[in-house]
């Protein structure tokens, strides 16, 4: 009686033992919602609280307040945050003063995985200014925000370098280094410049 009492007790154990293991890897696999290009408002406002103290005007704004030393004159981390299909669809974000290349790091971050670039160009507007133009595509925001729409459904990029002084009659040179990224969703940039 007392091995069937110790096989019992090992059974359970073993048991209990392989139903924490298997809770413990259901956890472990179930997705957390997407917050960034094409997630839901209420998801994006999940990572990304709404700031309506940094907004200049109107509403839009997510993300922590970012210090007065911005030189892009951006108030919150996210403003003119838009959305299309109840999805979030276009946003500015503030980088802070960092070469393209990290720029770029931070967007990739905030689209899906199956994103694949399309062409990338520097351009120049008839005032001098610089900016970096990247084009990208996505099967699943093409799923979520829609298919082929306005000039291509594109996610077009643009990154700037907005001087510190905004009365400067000197041009920004993006072409290396940035301080905002526009971001959206169904606009090809490449007709447009900076």
């Amino acid at each position: 009686m007392k091995n069937v009492d110790k096989v019992l007790t090992t059974l359970v154990a073993i048991a209990v033992l392989c139903m924490g293991l298997a809770t413990t890897a259901g956890a472990s696999t179930k997705s957390k919602p997407w917050t960034g290009l094409g997630a839901t408002l209420s998801n994006w406002k999940l990572a990304h609280p709404a700031n309506n103290t940094a907004c200049i005007k109107g509403g839009g704004c997510y993300g922590p307040s970012l210090g007065s030393n911005d030189q892009s004159g951006q108030k919150a981390q996210f403003i003119s945050v838009q959305t299309r299909n109840s999805r979030v669809s276009s946003f500015y974000m503030a980088t802070g003063a960092v070469p393209i290349y990290t720029a770029k790091l931070e967007v990739l971050k905030l689209l899906p995985r199956d994103t694949k670039t399309t062409a990338s160009w520097v351009a120049h507007d008839g005032s001098g200014d610089t900016c970096f133009l990247w084009n990208l595509s996505s099967k699943t925001l093409e799923g979520w925000l829609g298919g082929k729409i306005d000039a291509g459904g594109v996610i077009a990029v643009s990154l700037e370098h907005v001087p510190a002084n905004p009365n400067s009659s000197l041009a920004s040179d993006s072409a290396t280094q940035t301080n905002l990224a526009l971001v959206g969703y169904g606009t090809n940039l490449r007709s447009y410049g900076c």
